[in-house]
């Protein structure tokens, strides 16, 4: 099902709600052109003064009520705005989710932004204001066509051809702007990852002084915005002015027969006033309408890229299984494992085969591409092999819930994410019912929490987005806390402690020492320090494993892992 098909699925009664308030809306218009009409003809139709009064009465009342209705129309459509934002940006979540880093990484991130941003708001416009307006361009004039031939016929059939008209020929106009549409909305994407990326790389753009060519590109995307833009409305101004035409002169000649009906006297001055009024609110729900086309054009544009994104098929499914059994302390083994990224020519890692056991270490080293982040990104589920696979127990891991799978294991990475919020609930982020002295243990164990005494607030201090008020190190070791804290049976270091001075290093390491007796723990780094003292050490070289054992054993097999020490060269 289309996304466009399920928001109106979800505010369908609420559309037809929409649809009576602006018909009402319209009737409320017509009846005041009959109430005026009244008040004006009848001293030229020698009626009594009470018959003008009344017609007064008439037009007042349809003022006060048309407020009323518009008033209600407008929360209304309001309302269905909020519901389709909701359900599509909840829809778009949830993908994204189901997604996960396997397709983020591989996509720009103003792109993706301007997808689950850009394209909802789109939608909320064609949804709650567009399509309703559409539905009372025909309705409106088609009401004042009857009001119209219940006094003259052909005046009613004048202003229903001259609707058919404007209406039908809308379909040329679409095929003519469409493709200009589809490019703004391109363009604008462009722009919207431009400036999201712009934005993040600021710093690096100031440091090696690139910010007047940062300033020209976005300049340049922005233009390319500009002239399709004007392009567009070029096409859209033309058709508003061709329907202006078009309802002007039906206008014109249905005033121009009423005047003269009444000027022959087959036709009395309250109905010829009553023709002239209905006739100038007739088309005002096309000309509404008009003033949405551009959105609605926009948004076509948009229903196509998100039901593009929701075709996407995530890498990794949960297809809803119950929890596996598992031990207290789960064997990890990698059996044979291959895995490519998409769109390249060679395996990154390939055959690997590895095996975690509880109270033990494994080192991962290698050379830079050499796969060790692949084999991180596999073992934390975030893509599975294309051949091979991953036991837990002697469960493959594709066996498992997620949910299950990502509370056995803690992953820490050099690149750390912190959530704007507190310190203490970024620590607390996998165990969110955690004390605060269990917080303040966690933080302790990662060298946190002389850092957190210093600061004013402790524990409550907040952070800002990526944790921009906090230092490398510092933002580090908050994520050693949380991953200490989630006290998952199997631990992964992805250069987690490169960020770390020495003696930090040395503290987080002991507390993962002392941690490591019913864990398995898997190690990747590049200072030796960190891998010297592992159970078993694999080194990786072009995806494949070229060497395995210990420290001592390996530096004397004078291989790969001999050569990066003896250069000093990063493992």
């Amino acid at each position: 099902m289309s996304v466009l098909d399920e928001v109106v699925s979800a505010v369908r009664v609420r559309l037809a709600g929409a649809a009576v308030l602006g018909a009402g809306v319209v009737v409320t218009r017509l009846i005041q052109a009959y109430g005026i009409a009244v008040l004006v003809a009848a001293p030229l139709d020698g009626r009594p003064w009470r018959t003008g009064l009344w017609g007064l009465g008439v037009a007042a009342g349809t003022v006060v009520a048309r407020s009323l209705l518009q008033w209600a129309g407008e929360s209304h459509a309001e309302a269905i705005g909020h519901r389709v934002t909701m359900t599509v940006r909840r829809r778009l979540l949830d993908h994204v989710l189901a997604l996960g880093p396997a397709y983020t990484a591989t996509r720009r991130t103003g792109e993706v932004a301007a997808t689950l941003v850009e394209s909802s708001g789109a939608i909320e416009t064609l949804v709650a204001r567009a399509r309703p307006a559409l539905l009372l361009s025909w309705i409106g004039p088609l009401l004042a066509a009857a009001v119209v031939a219940v006094i003259d016929p052909l005046g009613g059939v004048l202003i229903a051809a001259a609707l058919a008209v404007m209406q039908f020929a809308g379909p040329i106009w679409n095929t003519i702007g469409r493709k200009g549409h589809d490019r703004v909305f391109s363009d604008l994407y462009a722009m919207d990852a431009g400036f999201v990326e712009a934005v993040q790389g600021m710093a690096t753009a100031k440091s090696f002084a690139a910010t007047p060519r940062l300033r020209r590109r976005l300049a340049d995307q922005a233009e390319k915005v500009r002239v399709a833009t004007m392009r567009t409305l070029g096409v859209l101004f033309t058709q508003f002015l061709a329907s202006r035409w078009a309802s002007a002169g039906a206008g014109a000649a249905v005033v121009v027969r009423a005047a003269y009906l009444a000027a022959d006297g087959r036709l009395p001055a309250e109905a010829a006033l009553t023709v002239l009024l209905v006739v100038l609110v007739a088309f005002l729900p096309v000309e509404e309408a008009g003033k949405h086309r551009h959105a609605a054009f926009a948004a076509k544009a948009a229903v196509a890229k998100l039901d593009a994104f929701l075709a996407e098929e995530p890498r990794v499914r949960d297809d809803g299984r119950p929890p596996v059994p598992l031990g207290a302390a789960p064997v990890v083994t990698l059996e044979e494992v291959s895995f490519r990224y998409p769109g390249h020519d060679e395996d990154a890692v390939s055959r690997v085969g590895l095996t975690l056991r509880p109270g033990r270490t494994v080192a991962l080293v290698g050379p830079s591409g050499a796969g060790k982040s692949t084999i991180v990104s596999l073992l934390a589920r975030l893509a599975d092999p294309d051949t091979g696979r991953i036991t837990v127990d002697g469960h493959d891991l594709r066996e498992l819930p997620l949910e299950q799978w990502w509370r056995t294991i803690a992953v820490v990475s050099q690149d750390t994410h912190l959530f704007p919020g507190t310190i203490g609930e970024n620590i607390a982020l996998a165990r969110p019912d955690a004390t605060p002295e269990q917080i303040a243990a966690a933080a302790e164990a990662a060298g946190l929490a002389a850092d957190v005494a210093a600061m004013p607030d402790g524990y409550d201090t907040r952070v800002s987005e990526r944790g921009g008020r906090l230092s490398g190190g510092q933002r580090q070791r908050v994520a050693i806390a949380r991953a200490l804290l989630q006290d998952a049976p199997v631990l992964v270091l992805d250069e987690a402690t490169a960020a770390l001075d020495r003696r930090t290093e040395r503290a987080v390491h002991a507390a993962v020492e002392r941690l490591r007796a019913d864990r398995a723990v898997l190690v990747v780094a590049h200072r030796l320090a960190t891998v010297r003292d592992a159970d078993e050490i694999v080194v990786l070289e072009r995806g494949r494993v070229v060497e395995r054992g210990t420290h001592e054993h390996l530096l004397g097999r004078t291989g790969t892992y001999h050569r990066l020490v003896q250069a000093g060269a990063a493992l």
